[in-house]
């Protein structure tokens, strides 16, 4: 009873919540223009995602389960990242947001350790504020993939997304944004948004005004706003906000909507964060998982990252065109690309991507 129990609250979570990834609106694209470095050889420029193993060559006497290609050794990638007085001069904060990187990596700015992440089946943030300064700075990423250390084809290098996200000194957490939907009906359905806040600032924080819209292509429906005493890192705000006349997201029909969370200090400064989610209902009866009311049978993939030309350009329309009939994926153990809507994102039952 105990293991259905977790299994129906770890899967509950999961559906419940019809949460995408939220984005920050400082957060913007450093995918261009890194000089990579594997060995200590030649350097060149290169766009990111970027593994180096795949460059080759196969090598018979590498072995199997590998790929027949040396993903192992030390690499380096770097670049400029600019920073304006102004930005300096408002207590901007500036964070490296690295979607994946094989293996060991190190995140260096301006020569110091900004953050350090050994485990390459995950993302992770560097702070790089206490080392930046104005006009160009040197940002590098470290990689040391040891050999013999896989029983697949892990990959070398940052094979995912990287990402510079400026924030304001006040504002809202890393990942800080979580929804939920329930009590739904056809005519309404309520939404609760919790809201996780930060500062930087030494000592006591400012007031701050939360506020909450959500838009459905383009057109805003509902709203709610609360005011804050003072800015503490960790404190939660909940918001619960009526929905009306709620779209039901399923796979065949998967409707999204957007919240836009914003936090508004008194000096002017706005910290925005955007939270695509799906309303919907699940149950777990003795004779099968139902979702909206109807059952529904979980038909899915696990997609490993040595599957690379699939996992980058397989979505469900693909899929079911070819028979597979999917409604659900899992990415293991290489996290899911952000920023690109996929199966998991958008038209499929969420996995643990």
């Amino acid at each position: 009873m105990k293991k259905a129990l977790s299994v129906l609250l770890v899967v509950g979570g999961l559906f419940a919540a019809g949460t995408l990834l939220a984005q920050p609106s400082g957060r913007e694209s450093l995918n261009k223009g890194w000089v990579f470095t594997l060995e200590g050889q030649s350097e060149k420029t290169v766009d990111l995602p970027h593994d180096w193993g795949v460059e080759g060559p196969f090598e018979q006497v590498y072995p199997g389960e590998t790929g027949k290609l040396a993903w192992w050794g030390s690499a380096s990638y770097k670049r400029t990242v600019h920073a304006t007085e102004d930005e300096l001069s408002r207590g901007t904060q500036f964070y490296l947001d690295i979607d994946g990187a094989m293996s060991y990596a190190k995140v260096f700015c301006n020569g110091s350790l900004a953050g350090e992440w050994p485990y390459g089946y995950a993302s992770f943030r560097a702070d790089l504020t206490p080392f930046i300064k104005e006009g160009d700075n040197e940002v590098s990423i470290t990689l040391d993939n040891p050999e013999n250390s896989s029983r697949w084809y892990p990959g070398g290098g940052v094979y995912r997304n990287v990402w510079l996200t400026k924030s304001p000194a006040v504002g809202i957490g890393h990942w800080g944004t979580w929804v939920r939907t329930d009590d739904i009906t056809p005519e309404k359905a309520r939404v609760t948004l919790c809201t996780t806040l930060r500062s930087t600032l030494p000592g006591e924080g400012p007031s701050a005004t939360l506020s909450t819209k959500i838009y459905f292509d383009g057109k805003e429906l509902t709203s709610a706003q609360e005011s804050v005493g003072k800015v503490t890192t960790g404190d939660v705000i909940t918001q619960t906000l009526e929905l009306p006349a709620p779209s039901l997201w399923s796979p065949d029909t998967p409707v999204l909507y957007t919240a836009v969370t914003t936090l508004t200090t008194p000096d002017g400064n706005e910290d925005c964060i955007t939270t695509p989610f799906g309303v919907r209902s699940i149950e777990f009866k003795p004779d099968g998982f139902y979702l909206n009311g109807v059952k529904t049978f979980m038909k899915g993939v696990c997609l490993h990252h040595d599957a690379s030309l699939e996992h980058d350009s397989m979505d469900k329309e693909t899929c079911n065109a070819q028979g597979y009939g999917l409604q659900c994926h899992t990415y293991r153990p290489q996290p899911s690309r952000t920023g690109t809507p996929g199966p998991v994102r958008q038209d499929g039952i969420p996995g643990d991507g």
